[in-house]
């Protein structure tokens, strides 16, 4: 795939989504992606990646400038595990975000 021109795919009418299938090569694949639009003011583009029937040591590398990835990480595996203490709040009712115990234990 790698080098390939692949398609210009046109947002359906419908769904303003391209969907477009690609057999992937084995080892990197590089691609580049392009939105294309005239846009009057504001413009929010999304791209979303899925690795249909993936082998268990298949990954996706976004290349980034960012020096502090790990960080990021961190912060955001603390993000997805974090949870609220119930569902239903009710006027003034404090909301408490909480976290798994074992996943980030307290300091001594």
């Amino acid at each position: 795939m790698a080098g390939t021109f692949i398609v210009r795919a046109l947002p359906s009418p419908d769904t303003a989504q391209c969907i477009l299938e690609v057999l992937l090569s084995e080892g990197a694949n590089d691609f580049v992606v392009c939105f294309e639009e005239v846009a009057a003011r504001e413009c929010p583009y999304a791209m979303a990646l899925q690795l249909v029937d993936p082998s268990p040591e298949a990954f996706v590398f976004v290349p980034t400038s960012n020096e502090r990835v790990a960080r990021r990480q961190v912060v955001e595996d603390a993000i997805e595990s974090a949870y609220l203490d119930r569902d239903v709040f009710v006027w003034d009712d404090p909301i408490t975000v909480c976290w798994p115990k074992s996943a980030y234990p307290l300091p001594s």
